[in-house]
């Protein structure tokens, strides 16, 4: 006889299932059967052929193996002995989640969409999924990053937002909670809308980044924008139709009470960014680093020029930080500055300070998750 199963040498994780077989034959009568032992102590026994058994509770150690054969006339054989170890089993270590957006005590108006957003990783496996919930019922999960969901239907009144995240073992952590409020709306009201190429109907963004090394390519199609921390290699631009007279669903007249423009960057890396108003009418299938739109060149080429292709003070700052999420700037000045008369060509984002690499956002093009495109959020009445 011989025990087969497991081989000599062979490594267990304490709290795992230990496969034992072994092979018996007798030539003079039958094997009644086959019993298997640890260090001396019986652990079970199989009387049919193909012999084996299962052992759990291994205690961590080395441990000598061996099988006993019957015949029908009582004889037995021991097998050559199998010498195993088990090793102590590594607990799972539970991911990190965070939501990041929306912000603590924001106020959003009844009928609108929330875009909630987190980050989650796992430093011994994978995040498998993040679910979003409000007040502890959930919204919906995301099997991918980035992490993201719309809630559109939220009542009226204060809701706690959470994510949590699991990972490919089974584990979950549940983010800190973000308290945000639904305000009603109706006639005399304030009212919320959040411009997002793709999204409810709306078709009225445009953005593209220019590029010195390739300074007559146009880049106004392409999935994402990007920067550096010098203007002298790559500006990205962006634009959204607001008002009911340029395309958009605001009323002419309206009084902005807030606007946010929101964009997603993907990739990792800090700056700090001015966001100035474009002055010189550009056309995203046209423009490049030589000309804002086709013939018609940028007083200085990458559209540095203050005064004539952008306004010299900004409307906003932002500061996207290091890892990917959402960078938003206040732009309530300038959009109000637009409803005033100012003609709404959009903006350039300038850094001003932080890390010196190429940072990148998603475009209006993406089409992966139409949630992260970039998103002007106004607030009038």
């Amino acid at each position: 006889m011989a025990l087969t199963t497991p081989a000599a040498g062979q490594s267990f994780v304490q709290g795992g299932t230990i496969a034992l077989a072994a092979t018996a034959s007798d030539t003079d009568g039958t094997v009644s059967r086959v019993e298997f032992y640890a260090d001396g102590a019986k652990l079970g026994e199989d009387t049919s052929a193909p012999y084996s058994f299962s052992w759990t509770g291994a205690t961590v150690g080395s441990h000598a193996l061996s099988a006993v054969a019957y015949d029908n006339a009582g004889a037995s054989t021991t097998s050559v002995g199998v010498s195993i170890t088990v090793t102590a089993s590594v607990p799972n270590v539970a991911p990190t989640v965070a939501l990041t957006t929306p912000a603590a005590g924001q106020s959003f108006v009844q009928g609108g969409t929330i875009a909630l957003a987190a980050t989650a990783s796992d430093t011994d496996g994978t995040v498998s999924r993040v679910e979003f919930y409000a007040d502890g019922a959930k919204l919906g999960e995301d099997t991918s990053a980035p992490y993201s969901f719309s809630w559109t239907g939220a009542t009226v009144g204060s809701h706690a937002l959470s994510a949590v995240a699991y990972d490919n073992a089974g584990a979950s952590t549940t983010s800190v909670g973000v308290s945000v409020s639904v305000v009603q709306s109706g006639p005399g009201g304030e009212q919320t809308v959040a411009l997002q190429d793709g999204l409810n109907g709306y078709a009225g963004a445009t953005d593209a980044y220019i590029y010195e090394f390739h300074n007559t390519v146009n880049f106004g199609a392409v999935q994402y924008l990007q920067d550096k921390a010098t203007i002298s290699r790559f500006r990205s631009l962006v634009r959204f139709a607001i008002f009911q007279s340029e395309g958009g669903p605001v009323p002419n007249g309206a009084t902005i009470t807030s606007a946010t423009l929101s964009l997603y960057k993907y990739g990792y890396y800090d700056t700090k960014y001015q966001l100035r108003p474009v002055l010189a009418d550009w056309v995203e299938g046209e423009v490049t680093w030589n000309q804002s739109r086709q013939g018609v060149p940028w007083s200085s080429p990458g559209a540095i020029a203050l005064g004539t292709d952008v306004a010299a003070s900004y409307d906003a700052v932002g500061s996207a930080l290091w890892d990917p999420g959402w960078l938003a700037f206040d732009v309530t000045g300038g959009v109000q500055a637009i409803a005033g008369g100012r003609t709404n060509r959009g903006w350039v984002f300038d850094p001003v300070s932080g890390n010196g690499n190429t940072k990148y956002f998603y475009s209006r093009e993406y089409t992966a998750n139409t949630a992260l495109r970039p998103m002007l959020t106004v607030r009038y009445r």
